[in-house]
C-alpha cells in the first residue's frame, strides 16, 4: 500500500529530535550491532543518493528511516518498480522491538515532513504491517494506491485519484 502526504498543518514531533546519519556514523552503528537494523554492506545506499535518518530521544536512536528524492522506486516485495512522479520517498523504516508502541515512528515521520515543508512525500508499507500503517496514518498520510502482484500479473488500484497518478512496471 502506498500513502501520500500533501502539505498542510503538521503536528509537532513528540519529545525527540530527527538526526541525519552520515556514512561514518552508520559504520560505527553497524559495527556495534545491537538494535541497529542494517549490516555494514548497506552503506552503499549513501553512494546511491539515499539519506538515513534516526528519531532520537535522550540521545539514543529509537527508530530509523531512509529518504530518497525520486519519481520511481524498485519495490523488492512486489518485484516491480512503482512510478509516481517527483516526490520524497520514505522507505525501509525500522523501529527496534524494544522501542515499538511508543509513538517514535509517527514522531519520526512528522519530523521528516516538518523538515521539508511544501514537499510531496510518499511512503510504502506492506498490507500485512498493521503497526506501520497506524504510525503512517497517525503522522498524517492518506492511503493512495493498493498495489498487488500475483503469480501472473499485477493490479494497481488508485484509492484517491486526487493524489496523483501511479503505475507499476517490471524492475529493469
Amino acid at each position: 500500500m502506498f500513502f501520500v502526504f500533501t502539505p498542510g498543518i503538521i503536528p509537532g514531533p513528540e519529545g525527540g529530535v530527527l538526526e541525519e546519519i552520515n556514512p561514518e556514523r552508520f559504520d560505527a552503528m553497524a559495527a556495534v550491532g545491537g538494535a541497529f537494523p542494517w549490516p555494514a554492506g548497506e552503506k552503499r545506499r549513501f553512494d546511491e543518493g539515499h539519506r538515513l535518518f534516526a528519531w532520537c530521544r535522550e540521545g539514543t536512536p529509537r527508530c530509523f528511516g531512509w529518504i530518497t528524492d525520486c519519481s520511481s522506486f524498485p519495490l523488492g516485495e512486489l518485484g516491480r518498480t512503482g512510478i509516481f512522479g517527483p516526490s520524497r520517498l520514505i522507505w525501509d523504516c525500522v523501529t527496534p522491538a524494544p522501542e515499538r508502541g511508543k509513538g517514535y515512528y509517527a514522531g519520526m515521520l512528522r519530523a521528516m515532513l516538518a523538515g521539508a515543508p511544501g514537499t510531496r512525500f510518499v511512503i510504502y508499507c506492506t498490507e500485512e504491517n498493521t503497526p506501520s500503517w497506524r504510525g503512517i496514518l497517525k503522522a498524517g498520510f492518506r492511503p493512495w494506491v493498493r498495489a498487488r502482484v500475483y503469480r501472473v500479473g499485477s493490479s494497481v488500484k488508485l484509492l484517491d485519484r486526487s493524489l496523483g497518478p501511479f503505475r507499476l512496471e517490471p524492475i529493469p
